[in-house]
């Protein structure tokens, strides 16, 4: 190879380098990891709910009794209610502070020996806050509707489904 040969291979090589964009360097950056554990959530029935005893009355036709989830009876004239009515008491435990929603389902009460039902929609919170992570929990009441007709004598029974969760 002649000088001038090299002189050019030299320059071309210079041009090249200097030309060249430069390396990309590799970036780093940091991201907090975090999560909020929170205790199980622990439903328990404390008080089935009980409308007491209703007296029906003849050409009523089909009425509405109600119990509210604090105990409160409606029980239209010409019904007579009688006995003690009681709502269903639930109590909810889990974290502090946290809403918990309440769900419920409308569902029949049946009569044993006729096999007869009767429509009964349950009334309960949409939601409930758990004040504090202690052992005790919060309690809610439950009540509910009754559709009664006049011709459904007996003893009726039935479930009220409760389903809780954290919001």
């Amino acid at each position: 190879m002649n000088p001038l040969s090299r002189l050019c291979a030299l320059v071309a090589l210079t041009v090249a380098f200097v030309a060249a964009p430069e390396t990309a360097y590799a970036q780093r950056t940091d991201a907090k990891v975090k999560v909020k554990l929170v205790k199980p959530l622990v439903l328990t029935r404390q008080q089935d709910l009980d409308f007491g005893t209703i007296i029906l009355a003849q050409g009523a036709g089909t009425m509405a009794v109600t119990i509210q989830p604090d105990g409160t009876l409606d029980c239209p004239a010409p019904l007579l209610c009688t006995g003690t009515p009681l709502p269903g008491i639930f109590n909810i435990k889990g974290s502090n502070r946290l809403n918990v929603v309440i769900r419920s389902s409308a569902s029949n009460l049946e009569n044993s020996v006729t096999r007869d039902t009767i429509s009964f929609t349950p009334i309960t919170p949409s939601r409930v806050v758990i004040p504090n992570s202690g052992n005790q929990g919060v309690d809610f009441g439950v009540g509910g509707t009754l559709l009664v007709p006049e011709t459904a004598a007996g003893d009726y029974e039935g479930i009220i489904e409760i389903t809780a969760e954290y919001e």
